[in-house]
């Protein structure tokens, strides 16, 4: 067994050293599996409170740029204090009872994390931003960065100057709407506020020279070119990350919780936003205008987007049909004929062009690979994180009964009939299948509330009269005096009057809650985890060993084997080999002797495990670590993808010669459904993101 230890071993540590995530994940799951026990176990610096972690950012902001000053370090720094990682959400996330929304989370709660992580970090955020301009004045990419960490992941201005820093942007990367879009979208806000009628919430116009000088900051971006900001920054991001003290294999978590890329989506919706809001503000005619704007703002966004980013652009073209439909419908009377005409082929270009696209994307696989057998996967990692602390705790117990038999303890004897391997094996056996019973299978309800109430109820009824039963017949056979034989007796069956009437009083109905409750884990509610795919669902043997998890039912099973072992050791030592009765010191070496061997096999059992399956874990995690960091930085390959696919459809002629039929069917249907009125509908809320 040695043997295949060491050899597992040297395996694992040639493994290890070939994969740059190991030492990070072999680190945590040793502390995990140490101090874890003290409460302090590794969080993910993600899953951290905000406050903790904008304290994190500025400490490891000040070292780093010591050692490192160079604008994409600042700018990757200014990231990381934009915002806090989402993982502090799940403490604040609770079940509802609508099964429209079926989580919900403390809104007030999230608002003050949120707030606490400004204070600290908002201030730091622009200076760095405004130091990686500093380091590279000639670099567009840095003023882009600038601009975009003006405001909030909430649209919220950080700095009262935040004009003056945009309009600085302009003059050093003037052919890039970005700037004027920011602007413009921002001045909307301000000037515009929401008025209810009977009917609805309409826009109300309260500065009209800013709504004005929005507009036309609007129109001018539209002769712009609108790279991607998000393209620039995942390097400086990165570089950053990989000069802080967070592990490697938390780095794709933390790089994809920056808001780049759903701040540039957010912005797009403000912007069509404002065509829209804007054109019901005007005479009829003057509307075909913003439809227009809507579909040139989304051949905009996908001459270099990437698949999510065409997503976004075709809902805007469908938002844009919604209105043009709309308009066709209720205003027709109002329009000339060329208008009217106009019109109509404003949609089959805004149809064609969806089209275009989807057909594009229908081409291209835009998710990122997930792995196979799932729920195999999960059980594996379970079970490898299971290992290492079992066997660390069965190594201490093995030492802690080792001590009193030896020289240094008191406990002295001869020796008496050693506990066999089989007889071990069936108390492992036996406990482990009573932990994973009781702890996994019940909590996740592979075994139904029903079932476990009914045995509930039948073992609090069995197990009162077999002990007194046992008792008894121990007694009887030990051959008591009659006296006290009879004394046994009466006091037997009063007992046993007594705890037949308390459990059946316990058990009146209706008495239905004597189930193992389901228990969080990682910090969600079960009732939450239910509602996030097929690994929580109630009855699942995946749900049942997050449940085990969840219980330690590990612990469990291992208290329980070893009380099994040495109660089966200390009644197998009553007699010595040669028949003579023991002494209790020879009974109890004997006792502990048992559980030593057994705490000892059960711990180089798990060390094996642990060593078996650590290196394939390993490689999984590197797996996953590398195709993540390809998702995010691979974006310019991806988007060429895309862009040549888009090309390719529009140089197939039969092909766009059928989406052009379909277009026109399309633009020429009376109206849209209620459904996809709703669901347009709230791609453009009438209030400000």
């Amino acid at each position: 067994m040695l043997v295949i230890v060491a050899v597992l071993a040297v395996r694992l540590g040639l493994t290890a050293a070939r994969l740059d995530t190991a030492p990070g994940v072999l680190a945590v799951m040793l502390q995990d599996s140490t101090v874890g026990w003290l409460g302090w176990g590794h969080q993910r610096l993600i899953d951290a409170p905000a406050g903790r972690q904008a304290d994190y950012w500025l400490d490891e902001s000040e070292r780093i740029l010591a050692e490192h000053h160079t604008s994409e370090m600042a700018r990757g720094a200014a990231w990381m204090l934009d915002s806090p990682g989402p993982g502090f959400l799940k403490r604040h996330l609770r079940a509802t009872t609508l099964p429209v929304i079926p989580v919900d989370s403390d809104r007030e709660a999230v608002a003050a994390e949120r707030e606490l992580f400004s204070s600290k970090a908002s201030g730091e955020c622009l200076a760095l931003a405004e130091l990686a301009t500093q380091l590279a004045p000639g670099d567009p990419k840095a003023w882009r960065t600038r601009a975009l960490l003006q405001f909030t992941p909430e649209t919220v201005p950080r700095d009262k100057a935040w004009r003056a820093a945009l309009e600085e942007g302009v003059r050093h990367d003037p052919e890039n709407a970005l700037y004027d879009y920011l602007i413009a979208a921002h001045l909307w806000t301000l000037s515009t506020g929401l008025a209810e009628t009977d009917a609805d919430i309409v826009v109300t116009v309260d500065d009209r020279e800013q709504a004005d000088e929005a507009l036309a900051l609007f129109e001018a971006g539209l002769t712009k070119q609108f790279p991607h900001p998000s393209s620039d920054d995942w390097h400086p991001i990165l570089l950053f990350l990989k000069q802080s003290g967070v592990p490697r294999h938390e780095h794709p978590g933390l790089l994809q919780s920056r808001s780049i890329e759903s701040r540039e989506r957010l912005l797009w919706f403000w912007l069509a936003r404002i065509q829209l809001q804007q054109a019901e503000q005007e005479p009829v005619a003057k509307r075909l205008g913003r439809i227009r704007n809507c579909l040139r703002l989304a051949q905009q966004i996908s001459a270099s987007a990437d698949a999510w980013d065409v997503h976004t652009a075709q809902q805007i073209c469908d938002v844009a049909a919604m209105t043009g439909h709309e308009l066709r419908n209720k205003h027709r009377s109002e329009l000339s004929s060329a208008e009217v005409q106009a019109l109509e082929d404003d949609l089959v270009q805004i149809h064609e062009q969806n089209l275009v696209w989807r057909t594009a994307l229908s081409q291209l696989s835009t998710t990122q690979p997930t792995p196979q057998h799932l729920p195999l996967v999960v059980v594996r990692g379970m079970l490898l994180a299971w290992a290492l602390p079992f066997t660390l705790l069965l190594i201490a117990i093995a030492a802690l009964a080792a001590l009193p038999t030896t020289r240094v303890g008191r406990i002295r004897g001869a020796g008496s009939r050693p506990l066999g391997s089989v007889p071990i094996a069936i108390c492992w056996c036996t406990a482990l299948l009573l932990s994973f019973t009781l702890l996994g299978l019940a909590p996740a309800e592979v075994i139904g509330r029903d079932a476990q109430n009914a045995a509930a109820i039948v073992l609090m009824v069995a197990v009162p009269l077999g002990l007194i039963a046992t008792v008894a017949i121990w007694r009887l056979r030990r051959g008591a005096g009659r006296p006290r034989f009879r004394t046994f007796i009466v006091a037997t069956v009063a007992l046993a009057v007594l705890a037949r009437v308390a459990t059946v009083e316990f058990a009146k109905p209706p008495r239905n809650d004597l189930y193992v409750p389901p228990r969080s884990f990682g910090g969600l509610d079960p009732a939450v985890l239910n509602e996030f795919g097929d690994l929580f669902q109630s009855g699942s043997l995946t749900w049942a060993c997050f449940q085990w998890d969840a219980y330690s039912g590990w612990v469990a099973a291992i208290a329980t084997a070893l009380c099994l072992v040495a109660v089966w050791s200390w009644l197998r030592s009553r007699r010595t080999p040669d028949g003579i009765r023991s002494n209790w010191k020879t009974r109890v070496r004997s006792t502990l002797t048992g559980v030593r061997r057994s705490a000892a096999g059960a711990g180089l059992a798990g060390l094996v495990v642990f060593l078996a399956l650590a290196p394939g874990y390993l490689r999984f995690c590197q797996a996953t670590y590398d195709s993540q960091m390809a998702f995010s930085l691979e974006d310019v390959d991806r988007r060429n993808e895309l862009q040549a696919e888009i090309r390719a459809v529009e140089s197939d002629p039969a092909l766009m010669k059928q989406l052009r039929q379909e277009a026109r069917g399309r633009a020429s249907r009376g109206s849209l459904s209620n459904r996809e009125k709703r669901r347009l509908n709230g791609l453009l809320l009438p209030n400000a993101p």
